[in-house]
């Protein structure tokens, strides 16, 4: 049983670096898993593609400096029907030269997805990368509970709202 203990408890914090959500550099080479992700990936026998939004808010009653980067993630499936909902669109890396964001994706509260042939998901309290930066953008897909997909957009803008 003590084995099993520290065996867990070494699996935990020695990934912890690739996947800690609050770190922004990377410490290894983690990028080279994306390398065959793809604009679109099939699911459910449906082409899926990605549209991004990216911004800092400054408006003038945020602090100085403007708030951290928010991601809107909008997992689009071709045709009128429903998103796939055997699918789930759960994480993010977004890699700005030599830093990337990791985070787990959250729903935004509206709409109704079982109705749309969109999945809307939200990542905020990012880096504070500067507006006009350019970003790649990749999530992952899980379908069935056991394919895993990573589907990305390229060199997407940082937006700033004032």
């Amino acid at each position: 049983m003590k084995k099993w203990f520290w065996v867990l408890l070494l699996l935990f914090f020695g990934c912890k670096k690739v996947f800690d959500p609050f770190s922004h550099k990377i410490p290894t080479s983690p990028i080279e898993r994306f390398k065959t992700a793809a604009d679109t990936v099939t699911v459910s026998g449906r082409q899926c593609y990605l549209q991004v939004y990216l911004y800092r808010d400054f408006m003038p009653i945020v602090p100085p400096g403007g708030n951290p980067l928010i991601a809107i993630i909008n997992a689009i499936a071709e045709g009128p029907e429903a998103f796939p909902n055997n699918a789930v669109v759960d994480s993010l890396w977004i890699y700005s030269g030599d830093e990337v964001w990791v985070s787990i994706l959250s729903e935004p509260g509206a709409g109704d997805p079982s109705k749309s042939n969109r999945i809307t998901k939200v990542a905020r309290n990012g880096p504070k990368w500067e507006p006009g930066t350019l970003a790649d953008v990749f999530v992952r897909i899980v379908e069935d509970g056991k394919r895993i997909q990573f589907l990305r957009a390229l060199k997407q803008p940082i937006q700033a709202t004032f």
